[in-house]
Formats: C-alpha cells, sequence, structure tokens
C-alpha cells in the first residue's frame, strides 16, 4: 500500500485480523482508525495512528487506546 499514487486508503477488515496483523489496536463493528506510514532510523515502515483517533479509543470512542496483540481465545473456533 505504500507504493500506491493515492493519497487515501480505506482498508475494510475483520476487528481481530486489524488487531492482531495490522494495528494492534482494538476495533468495533463501523469503527475506524486513521495511520500514515512512518520510517524509523533504520529505514523500516511502520505504522502511526492520527491523534485524533487514538486519543478517542477510535473514532466510535469505545475502544481501549491501548496497544493490543494476540489475545488468549484468538485463535480458538
Amino acid at each position: 500500500m505504500y507504493s500506491r499514487p493515492e493519497r487515501v486508503i480505506a482498508v475494510v477488515s475483520h476487528a481481530s485480523f486489524l488487531r492482531t496483523c495490522v494495528a494492534k489496536r482494538f476495533f468495533w463493528n463501523a469503527d475506524y482508525r486513521i495511520f500514515d506510514f512512518e520510517e524509523d532510523d533504520g529505514g523500516d515502515l511502520r505504522l502511526r495512528e492520527w491523534d485524533e483517533t487514538y486519543q478517542n479509543g477510535g473514532w466510535l470512542g469505545r475502544n481501549d487506546s491501548e496497544p493490543s496483540g494476540v489475545l488468549e481465545n484468538d485463535f480458538v473456533s
């Protein structure tokens, strides 16, 4: 996505995938967060969330703003 010419890209996915593999943040149904690509000192790309959605805990304001990775029951069917 980084090399795409568009300035804005919407990614629609399951909340658990976004939380565990992409954003490390919680999402509710119809929620969204805004990220920019950021290059670290080593030249690697990472996502940096906008303050507007980070401080609010997601656009709906219902989410925990603290980073969250894989939870104990994420891969239990």
